[in-house]
């Protein structure tokens, strides 16, 4: 299948899987699945990684609760939006329609986490709590890559004027939190940004939740240069992947990573 920037699509059995270069080049096993794989569970979806792991998953509660693969079991799952793992015989699983399904690793020490980030999440910090929960196994911040997998684009995402100010408020108390050590930085234009859109006479507001995201983990120390960013949106690419805004159908696609030795 072809490739677009930092991402390319493999074939297995017959379907999709999108692979991130960036984890490629590190060694990571991993997958962003489609929606032909909607029937089949992580613990299969795994026999697609060139090594044999235990996948394990969470009960997904649109939180800001992080736990490690240590704390969950395949029949008991746990409440909680980030999973973390630091043994090279597990990968860690996440599943998404609309919100962004995130896989983080250090390659330089194999951890790796998954996590899901619907707005609630973005501003929760649910991303940054999962990357705090990595750097206390031994990751570090100047290693760490964060992958930003097929979510909702801006166009497709209209929202309310008070989920927008309480993403802006977490972006600013991000911000500010980095900033402090030398300056009190000024309340960020998210229009300008290009992280929200306003749109027609009634002021429709149109949030780019991967933006947002990323501008979160930028203020929270994470180069750019370590984000990547995925262009496909789940509400446009209907033969791809689901879409809770577009179908109003629960239906899911799965992604994981598995932990590098």
């Amino acid at each position: 299948m072809s490739e677009i920037q930092e991402w390319i699509w493999r074939d297995y059995e017959g379907k999709g899987i999108l692979k991130n270069k960036l984890l490629l080049k590190e060694g990571f096993e991993h997958g962003f699945f489609n929606r032909k794989w909607e029937e089949t569970l992580p613990k299969e979806l795994s026999k697609s990684f060139n090594k044999t792991t235990n996948a394990l998953s969470l009960k997904q509660v649109h939180g800001n609760q992080v736990i490690y693969a240590s704390n969950t079991m395949i029949y008991n799952l746990q409440e909680a939006d980030g999973i973390v793992s630091n043994l090279s015989t597990k990968s860690v699983w996440v599943y998404t329609a609309d919100c962004i399904p995130a896989l983080i690793a250090d390659p330089k020490n194999g951890h790796v986490a998954a996590c899901h980030a619907g707005w609630r999440g973005v501003a929760n910090r649910v991303l940054l709590k999962t990357i705090d929960k990595l750097e206390k196994i031994g990751a570090y911040r100047e290693n760490i890559i964060v992958v930003l997998g097929p979510s909702i684009s801006r166009d497709n995402y209209q929202i309310g004027l008070e989920v927008a100010e309480e993403i802006s408020n977490s972006l600013e108390e991000t911000s500010n939190h980095l900033d402090n050590k030398h300056h009190k930085q000024e309340s960020i234009d998210m229009v300008s940004l290009g992280i929200t859109k306003i749109e027609g006479s009634n002021n429709k507001i149109k949030l780019d939740l991967k933006a947002a995201a990323a501008k979160q983990l930028q203020d929270s120390g994470i180069d750019i240069s370590q984000i990547s960013i995925c262009p496909f949106c789940t509400f446009s690419e209907k033969e791809l992947f689901h879409s809770w805004r577009r179908d109003k159908v629960k239906a899911v696609q799965w992604s994981g990573i598995a932990a590098r030795s």
